[in-house]
This record gives C-alpha cells, sequence and structure tokens, in this order.
C-alpha cells in the first residue's frame, strides 16, 4: 500500500499576548543633574523580540532635560526584560519653582515586535525644585540727593529668578529730621519683576522738594515696598534717602556780637555738603531791632564765592558798627545773601548784636536858684543826665519837708506841673 497524505496538527496558543511597561529607577530627581533610567518589561515572554522607542517631553518646565542618545530597549525573545541603558537628565536652572516640583516630564514608548504587543503607558517624573526661595531688595540710584530738586529712582532687585512675577509696590515716609513735605513720591508706585528675571521694570522716583531753611544736618526718608507673587516672596527691607542739605549759611566772626563803636564782623558763607559747581552769595545788612541804618556800614565788597567742591567761602565782606555816644539797649543788625549756582535754595542768614558801650546815664535834680527867701522866692526846678539816652526820662517832682529843719509842708507850694522830660538824645528836660 501507498503512504498516506500528510496531516497537519494545529498547537492553539493559550498564551495571553504579553503587555509592555516602562518602569523609572526614580519617579522623581532634581532638578539640577538628577538622571533616571528608563526599563521596559514584558508581561510574558513573546517569541518575537520587542524593540521600544523611548521618547521624553517635559511640561510646565522652567528649565530644560536631556534624553540619552541611545532611546532603544530590547526585550529578546523569550525574555521579559529589557537590554540596552536609556536616560532622562534634568538639565537644571536657577529659577525658584513652588515646592515640591519644578515641572514634570512624561516618558513614554512605541512599541514594535513581540507579535503585535501594544504601546507601553507613558510614565512621569517630577523634577524637585532645588533652589532656594528669592529675597526681595529695594535699591536707590542715589542714595543722598540734594534736598534742592535732587531724585532718586527705586529698584526692586530679586536675589535668584523666580518662575512667578513678583510686584512691589513702593512707598515713602519722612525719617530722622524729615517731614512729609520736604519730598514728593512719583504717582507711579509699583515695580514689576518678571518671571525669570531678577531686576523690576517700572519707574517709581523720590523727588526732594527743599526749602531755603539751614537745619545743620541732613533729612531721612524712609523708602519701603510691601512685595507680592514670586511663589510667596517676603517684602523687603526698608532703605534710608539721605536729603542733603545745600542751604548756604552765613557765619560771623566773631560770634555775632561786636562793640558799637568801631566793632567789626566778618561774614563767610558756608555749605554742609560740597557743590558741584561754584556758589556765589551776595552779602546785605538791613537795621534789626532797634537800630537805624547809620548804626552801622557793609564794606564795598559784598560778594563771597565757595568754590566747586569746597564748603567755606573765599572773599572779604564786613559789618562795622559806627558808633555813638547815646545810652541804648543792643541793637541788631540782620545780614542775609542771595546765592546764584551750586544748585542752592537759598540763604540762611544771621544776626549781628551791636553791644551799647555807654554807661547807664544818672539823672539828677537842679535848683535855679538853690536858694530861696522865705517869702515868695521861687526856685525853678530842672533835670538833667548825666550822658544821653536813646529813650525819653520823665522825673515826676515831689517834696516833702526835710527832717530837723523844722520846716512843714505850709512852708512850700509845688507847681501843679510836676513833670519834666528829657527828650531821647537830650541831657537836660523840658517842662
Amino acid at each position: 500500500v501507498a503512504n498516506p497524505p500528510n496531516v497537519t496538527l494545529t498547537l492553539t496558543d493559550d498564551d495571553a499576548l504579553p503587555t509592555v511597561a516602562l518602569a523609572l529607577s526614580a519617579s522623581s530627581i532634581s532638578e539640577t543633574g538628577g538622571v533616571s533610567t528608563v526599563t521596559a518589561t514584558l508581561s510574558g515572554p513573546s517569541s518575537e523580540a520587542v524593540t521600544v522607542t523611548v521618547s521624553a517631553t517635559a511640561w510646565a518646565l522652567a528649565g530644560d532635560i536631556s534624553l540619552s542618545t541611545a532611546k532603544t530597549l530590547t526585550i529578546a525573545a523569550g525574555a521579559t526584560t529589557s537590554t540596552g541603558l536609556v536616560t532622562v537628565t534634568a538639565i537644571g536652572n536657577d529659577v525658584h519653582s513652588p515646592p515640591p516640583f519644578t515641572a514634570g516630564i512624561t516618558v513614554s514608548g512605541t512599541a514594535a515586535g513581540g507579535n503585535g504587543v501594544a504601546d507601553p503607558s507613558f510614565w512621569t517624573v517630577y523634577l524637585l525644585n532645588d533652589d532656594t526661595l528669592p529675597t526681595v531688595s529695594l535699591a536707590l540710584s542715589d542714595t543722598s540727593i540734594s534736598e534742592t530738586g535732587g531724585v532718586s529712582t527705586v529698584t526692586a532687585r530679586l536675589t535668584n529668578p523666580s518662575s512667578e512675577a513678583v510686584t512691589v509696590t513702593v512707598a515713602a515716609s519722612a525719617g530722622r529730621w524729615a517731614r512729609a513735605a520736604d519730598f514728593t513720591l512719583s504717582a507711579a508706585k509699583t515695580l514689576t519683576i518678571a518671571a525669570g528675571a531678577t531686576t523690576s521694570t517700572g519707574l517709581v522716583t523720590v523727588t526732594a522738594n527743599g526749602d531755603d531753611v539751614y537745619w545743620g544736618r541732613d533729612k531721612e526718608v524712609t523708602v519701603s515696598g510691601t512685595a507680592s507673587g514670586g511663589n510667596g516672596v517676603v517684602s523687603p527691607p526698608n532703605v534710608t534717602l539721605t536729603l542733603a542739605d545745600t542751604t548756604v549759611v552765613l557765619v560771623l566772626t566773631p560770634d555775632s556780637s561786636i562793640t558799637e563803636t568801631g566793632g567789626v564782623s566778618t561774614v563767610t558763607a558756608r555749605l554742609l555738603h560740597p557743590a558741584s559747581e561754584a556758589v556765589t552769595v551776595t552779602v546785605a545788612a538791613s537795621a534789626g531791632r532797634r537800630a537805624v541804618s547809620g548804626d552801622f556800614a557793609l564794606s564795598a565788597a559784598k560778594t563771597l564765592t565757595i568754590a566747586a567742591g569746597s564748603t567755606t567761602s573765599t572773599g572779604l565782606v564786613t559789618v562795622t558798627a559806627n558808633g555813638n555816644d547815646v545810652h541804648s539797649w543792643n541793637k541788631e543788625v540782620t545780614v542775609s545773601g542771595t546765592v546764584t549756582g551750586g544748585s542752592t535754595r537759598g540763604v540762611e542768614g544771621a544776626r549781628l548784636t551791636l553791644t551799647d558801650d555807654e554807661t547807664l546815664p544818672t539823672a539828677a535834680l537842679v535848683f535855679t536858684p538853690d536858694s530861696i527867701t522865705e517869702e515868695g522866692g521861687v526856685s525853678t526846678v530842672t533835670a538833667t543826665l548825666s550822658g544821653k539816652s536813646s529813650e525819653a526820662v520823665t522825673v515826676t517832682v515831689w517834696t516833702s519837708p526835710s527832717y530837723g529843719t523844722g520846716a512843714v509842708a505850709a512852708d512850700y507850694d509845688l507847681s501843679a506841673a510836676n513833670t519834666l522830660t528829657i527828650a531821647a538824645g537830650a541831657t537836660t528836660s523840658t517842662g
């Protein structure tokens, strides 16, 4: 007999189609240089090798990530674990982000082979933020400005960038020796530090209003700020702005007092701070309390100059007391000035005292004649001063019997007019 024909026996596969999965050596890594290794596994062996091509995509990431050059994992036929090395590396940045994560990376893969296995599910790697919370500070373009129109610009800065913008609202208040009227804060008061930046945009200024009063000291303005955003940054510390006094002060030598007869006082102009340009002061003098213009003379030279970079004037200006023979109270002369140059506001004048050098006069009564008959004799009473006085003297005359002489009030009569006046500048009475 002939051999029978072949027959085929089918062995039905009873193993389920394996699934591919990706695994990460670390599900969270440092944002600066952290590394996670990617591995592929099969739920069961396959008679055909499986190839997985890995990809990685960053999301909400302020910096960057790097996927290794090798991007392919291979699971050999009959195996369940891949061979090959695929890594995801965080490049890092200096931008602070909300804790605990800076961002995330989606790791996915495309599978081929394995008798038709499906692509694996994706995995996420979180990047751990390693940047400290930034601190905000305020900076002034000039920490000291002229009290007359000086301007300082306010800037806000971060020690390191933030993933969220920072807004700083600036305020200014009167500090030591200052008043609110001494300065003006600009209408724009908000500074913004953009996400990823460290220096603000926006223009906020403090302007000194100035005055013509010499205080002998500088004034201070406290500049402060209130911060928001920046993932919770704290408001900056205050900074101090100095308003430098630029008023010229007139100084007298000797110290504001001279004798009324020939006394001389020298006038000097001074600044608390040097000016960048020369300052010219024209001096004037006027009669003050109890004085008249004839009591003093201002020198023909009336101009003082404070050189650029200096604080004391050159030039010679004097006030000389003319003197008189009239006793009076001390007199006062007002020494003033007008100024040009040096960004100065005005001049703080001085008061010069002319000290009276006459002795206080004494008053005396004189009888003319000094002896009269007891029957109808008349004696005229006159008052005299030992020296002149700038103020009139009034003498009220009264009489009384001298003790022990035997005289009585009925022995004489005093006239109804019993007042004598010695006019200012005179020595003999009228009346």
